[in-house]
């Protein structure tokens, strides 16, 4: 067996019904993350983003799905924001898309199910969506792969007992789960990966009602799995995060503060390599940039754009008004749907507008001008890790999350030494060595005797004579001298001068 990876885009529906996310790459399908965009064809109604864990279901789980959806309204002037979760142990109602214009509503929603090459959405309802306002739907597949999914909770045991899950994936927000919260968008990834020492990072926006944006990128010194701007009602102004300590036979064991996030566990079939990073943009980068130095190839990434330039730290104002989801395939499919409002254009001012936007083959964040903020082009895999053309720069921070393609599709460059064998040197200075004599060995002489062949009798066949008839002989032609002299005499006169004719 071999893991499996797929990327799926497809725009949720105008109608009630069943709607498939399959691939031909999917084989025995285990899990998706999906990201959902707001009206992408109306970039300016509204700044929205919703993001959905969904797993296969299985007897040990006690949960088969999870959501985190957000939705900042814009257009209508009063600066409503809000977050929603729900957990579901069958899926029902799982897939949401909230309506920004109305507190607590959604536009759409759906229920999860299985199927052996991806999974079923089935909308229930889809009344906020029509021909002018359309949401894209970017789901990442995992087949074959050991995936399990949990909620936290204190120190966890979530997988099959005596499993040791390898990588962890997180999302997370401001405050408690199970219900809405009104006034407050907010988001944010997270992730570990087992190893000598736990890697992990993550990234957490939140645009309160109260105060300006912020955004917080969490990293280095406490090196947290998951982290949101503090739960306390109010304006934020700190950053709580959780940390992993041990990966176990059965889940994980963490420390910190109980930033509350869902989360899938993976305990990968090939012999992959996680990753979970943050990267430092300065906003100088430009054309063909490294953006994650890994040393091999990359197959899956999962990313997220804030506008944190610190560690560990909250930043407010204009650097906090946009935010972008991405995910990539290593090979050619790369999508993204971001998120902005204008509040950090004019500070301590009531937003009046937010964007949503949602693009095909690139990163690219929407500012809260409607403009760009952060686009990258041209993604690519190579042998040093994740490279892409940085079009528009934006200082903040970049999270990485994701695995390695395993070596025997991508083995990493490995530099030969060349040995040449020391040059003959010629005696004399000839140029042409001196011969060496061969014994000539002549193989023993065979007498062959001599083979008369035996007579083989020949029949001999005559052709019959053809008789040809005797033509008769020709009369030959009179001798025509005497004839003429005789003719001529008998013309001349007769008489003494001419001598009488001698007789014949």
């Amino acid at each position: 067996m071999a893991d499996e990876f797929a990327i799926v885009v497809l725009d949720a529906p105008l109608a009630v019904g069943a709607q498939d996310f399959t691939d031909p790459k999917i084989t025995d399908w285990s899990a998706a993350i999906l990201f959902i965009s707001g009206d992408y064809l109306g970039e300016g109604s509204s700044a929205q983003v919703s993001s959905v864990i969904v797993k296969k279901a299985a007897a040990s789980e006690t949960v088969g799905a999870y959501l985190a959806a957000f939705s900042r309204s814009g257009a209508t002037g009063t600066g409503q924001a809000r977050h929603f979760a729900q957990t579901s142990t069958s899926g029902n109602d799982i897939v949401r898309v909230m309506d920004p214009a109305t507190n607590g509503a959604d536009w759409a929603r759906g229920s999860s199910s299985d199927l052996s090459n991806g999974f079923r959405i089935t909308w229930s309802d889809v009344s906020g969506f029509s021909a002018g306002r359309r949401v894209k739907i970017v789901a990442l597949l995992f087949g074959k792969t050991d995936v399990h999914l949990g909620q936290l909770n204190g120190n966890l045991s979530f997988f099959t007992p005596g499993v040791t899950p390898e990588q962890l994936f997180a999302v997370c927000k401001r405050g408690a789960y199970g219900g809405l919260s009104n006034n407050d968008l907010s988001i944010g990834l997270g992730g570990a990966v087992d190893g000598v020492t736990i890697e992990q990072a993550a990234v957490a926006v939140n645009w309160p009602h109260a105060a300006d944006p912020i955004t917080a990128g969490t990293f280095a010194s406490e090196v947290e799995a998951w982290a949101d701007i503090n739960a306390a009602a109010g304006a934020p102004t700190t950053a709580d995060a959780t940390k992993v300590t041990d990966f176990i036979p059965s889940g994980f064991e963490k420390d910190g503060a109980d930033a509350a996030a869902h989360y899938l566990g993976f305990a990968w079939i090939d012999n992959r390599q996680g990753f979970c990073r943050i990267v430092d943009l300065t906003g100088s980068e430009s054309g063909s940039t490294l953006l994650l130095n890994l040393g091999r190839h990359v197959e899956v990434v999962v990313g997220m754009f804030v506008g944190a330039t610190s560690e560990d730290a909250v930043v407010t104002g204009e650097a906090a008004q946009a935010f972008g989801l991405f995910v990539f395939d290593g090979l050619s499919s790369a999508h993204s749907v971001s998120a902005a409002i204008d509040e950090g254009l004019d500070p301590d001012i009531t937003a009046t507008l937010g964007f949503s936007r949602y693009k095909a083959d690139e990163w690219n964040v929407v500012d809260g001008a409607g403009g760009t903020a952060w686009r990258v082009t041209g993604l690519s895999s190579t042998a040093e890790g994740l490279r892409g053309s940085v079009v528009t720069a934006k200082a903040g921070r970049l999270f990485l999350w994701g695995v390695s393609r395993i070596a025997s599709i991508q083995p990493p460059a490995v530099p030969v030494a060349l040995v040449l064998p020391a040059p003959t040197r010629l005696q004399d200075g000839s140029q042409v060595p001196g011969p060496t004599a061969l014994p000539l060995v002549l193989p023993a002489p065979a007498v062959l005797m001599p083979k008369q062949p035996s007579a083989v009798l020949l029949a001999l066949t005559l052709a019959s004579p053809t008789i040809i008839a005797q033509a008769s002989a020709p009369t030959p032609k009179p001798e025509l001298g005497p004839l003429y002299a005789q003719a001529l005499s008998s013309l001349l006169p007769r008489g003494l001068a001419w001598p009488r004719r001698p007789s014949s």
